[in-house]
């Protein structure tokens, strides 16, 4: 059965990420730093105790899709079936907002659906800045132009920048998607640049949907007070703070706000995001509509995925 899933996967998998490869076996390399002789010994084993076996939990495609849930048949659906309509989203433009630490799925998911669709899709974020010698931590020279994404609590491959968040506008995009994991949004809140693109981009009345931990950036941004909203479950009370009416849904659109909480939820989220976006452009493209009348609209039925 899996073998038979994951040759279903490789038509989706199409886009390649650079493998996260190897996780560094700690042990190897302290055991460069230091020769095996006597008087090294103990400094040696004192170091390596440090380091837990590299062994840790992560989030299988091939389960997401077989797990015998409707959720899980959505996502199949999502992953494997190509698109009814490879022109549906010909001419809109998509920012995807995201730093090291991403999780894989809420990266590459709506890359490949949009893109597939006909969409222009961009991957922006920060410039990195190397940290300081003094914390130990070393990057590989790939990460001045990757990211990397994790599947939960594993490090999973390299994907590549389109564009740096100092090279962008607003003006450049008609959708923002923040997408979660931990590491990713917490980086991005704390960067000042991506807060007020996010906080910009809102305000500017275009689909803004994040899902995940990626509203902990919406909540830096300002953005959350008295609009309904869901996030990851353990941040809802984080969204709840901010002033966020929080809906346990899988997606929860207000206006021109779009949230999610897992990967399971990707099927709705980007049902959610194709139907905000095509109403958006129908009221901005007539004299009538504009969309900042379409940003005050009431949640609306989503259902354009393989249809």
């Amino acid at each position: 059965m899996v073998t038979k899933v994951k040759r279903a996967l490789s038509r989706w998998y199409a886009i390649e990420l650079t493998p996260a490869n190897k996780l560094v076996n700690q042990s190897k390399e302290i055991n460069h730093m230091f020769k095996p002789d006597a008087s090294k010994n103990n400094e040696y084993h004192r170091l390596v105790s440090y380091s837990a076996p590299v062994s840790v939990p992560q989030i299988s495609v091939e389960l997401l899709i077989s797990g015998g849930e409707p959720e899980n048949e959505a996502m199949r659906r999502l992953l494997l079936e190509p698109p009814a309509d490879s022109n549906q989203l010909h001419g809109q433009r998509f920012v995807i907002l995201a730093t090291d630490g991403v999780e894989e799925l809420e990266l590459t998911v709506p890359y490949k659906f949009l893109a597939e669709r006909g969409g222009t899709v961009h991957l922006v974020s920060p410039r990195f800045e190397m940290p300081p010698a003094k914390f130990g931590t070393q990057y590989p020279a790939m990460r001045a132009t990757h990211i990397l994404t994790v599947r939960w609590m594993e490090n999973a491959g390299w994907f590549p920048i389109d564009r740096f968040l100092d090279d962008v506008n607003v003006a450049d995009y008609d959708v923002l998607i923040i997408p979660g994991g931990t590491w990713n949004p917490d980086a991005l809140r704390s960067t000042p640049a991506a807060v007020k693109f996010v906080r910009d981009f809102y305000e500017s009345g275009k689909v803004t949907a994040s899902i995940c931990h990626g509203p902990w950036v919406l909540i830096s941004a300002g953005v959350l007070q008295g609009k309904r909203a869901t996030a990851n479950w353990p941040i809802h009370d984080d969204i709840r703070n901010a002033g966020a009416i929080v809906i346990d849904e899988p997606v929860v659109v207000d206006g021109n706000l779009i949230t999610s909480r897992h990967p399971i939820d990707l099927p709705p989220f980007m049902e959610a995001i194709c139907a905000s976006q095509q109403r958006f452009a129908i009221a901005s493209s007539t004299h009538e509509g504009s969309i900042a009348q379409a940003a005050s609209g009431e949640a609306f039925e989503v259902n354009l995925i393989n249809h």
